[in-house]
């Protein structure tokens, strides 16, 4: 058994031969781990501020599918975001934490949402186009009744009327049948196994080095 002076002794010994006879060393050794824990925390709050964007972003999007899928009438929805920037900004990080199957299977998702976008977007400017040559025609139609005063005003007045209705428009069935299966194509990301895991980065510890 070693008496409390020797302990002494020996724990003086250790602190020469660690701390004052090494102190630039041991300087160094303070410094390097300060260093790394600044450089986890930046790391950490990097990967969990792109873990929120691209969870926010995956959310709306999935509200707005919602709301399509569940649409009686597209022209009643109000215009939809569906916005990827988040996506395309922050996926660098966020690819690190999945395995194959589940960066192919989130990008795709990302990816319809660009189809999905680029469709509708083709359809409400046909639409639009359209509402400017009816109202042309409507318009000239009126013109001709008013000069030729021989037209009475309930048949202007049914006129107008068919101008007023939502089926008096030529839709092609391609636009409706593109966004159709490009919805049904659409699951729920954030409530899958892909979503935990961004929630988890979204959460992570300075000292996490990995997202199981």
């Amino acid at each position: 058994q070693i008496s409390c002076p020797e302990n002494i002794y020996m724990f003086a010994g250790l602190f020469q031969l660690l701390i004052i006879d090494n102190f630039s060393a041991f300087i160094t050794f303070i410094v390097g781990i300060f260093a790394f824990i600044v450089y986890r925390l930046e790391k950490n709050d990097g990967e969990r501020s792109s873990a929120k964007i691209v969870m926010e972003e995956l959310r709306a999007i999935e509200r707005d599918v919602d709301r399509l899928k569940n649409a009686g009438n597209l022209i009643d929805i109000v215009p939809t975001n569906l916005s990827t920037f988040g996506w395309n900004n922050n996926r660098h990080v966020i690819v690190k934490f999945l395995d194959y199957d589940e960066v192919l299977q989130l990008g795709q998702f990302f990816e319809r949402t660009e189809v999905l976008k680029d469709v509708l977007n083709q359809w409400r400017n046909h639409y639009y186009l359209t509402m400017q040559q009816k109202s042309s025609i409507v318009l000239q139609q009126l013109v001709q009744f008013a000069l030729q005063k021989k037209y009475p005003k309930d048949m202007r007045k049914k006129l107008k009327e068919v101008f007023e209705e939502d089926s008096y428009w030529f839709e092609p069935f391609s636009y409706k049948d593109h966004i159709k299966k490009t919805l049904e194509l659409m699951q729920p990301i954030s409530t899958s196994t892909i979503g935990d895991k961004i929630k988890k980065i979204s959460n992570k510890s300075w000292y996490q080095l990995r997202i199981v």
